[in-house]
């Protein structure tokens, strides 16, 4: 069962960037570039270590073996 929810969960990470990747291509009005977002996120300080501490922390917490 849990193994059949991570497999999910691992499939579900690239059809949502690929569906963000899209969305701003057909709808660009309505929807705002995934590049664009990242872009204003990596100009701002305390959010690049927001995400970095946020990588450390999933990291540390799901990905350590024992």
């Amino acid at each position: 069962m849990t193994r059949d929810i991570a497999i999910t969960g691992y499939l579900l990470v690239p059809v949502l960037g690929l569906v963000l990747f899209l969305l701003p291509r057909r709808w660009p009005d309505l929807w705002v570039p995934l590049s664009e977002i990242t872009g204003m996120l990596w100009e701002n300080r305390a959010a690049r270590l927001t995400l970095v501490l946020f990588c450390w922390w999933f990291g540390w917490h799901f990905l350590m073996d024992g």
